[in-house]
């Protein structure tokens, strides 16, 4: 009469919202690293740019690279 529902019902339903609210975010909390981790590797590949441009300009010089040991690797790879 007034649209009230049931006991179980508002817990089923509550339940079902709770369930897809936690997969819903596992998968946000997922893509956000996967979106961190490209920035990092988008940052790396244009130091990457950057170093092999000014080698272009400058042959004779050497650019300055900072950066852990790996990075640097990569970089003049």
């Amino acid at each position: 009469m007034f649209g009230l529902m049931k006991k179980s019902e508002h817990e089923r339903i509550r339940n079902n919202l709770h369930s897809h609210i936690k997969h819903y975010g596992e998968i946000n909390r997922k893509h956000c690293s996967e979106i961190e981790e490209m920035k990092k590797q988008l940052v790396l590949e244009n130091r990457r740019v950057t170093y092999w441009k000014l080698k272009f300009l400058e042959p004779d010089k050497e650019p300055v690279i900072l950066g852990s040991e790996k990075e640097i690797k990569y970089i003049k790879a």
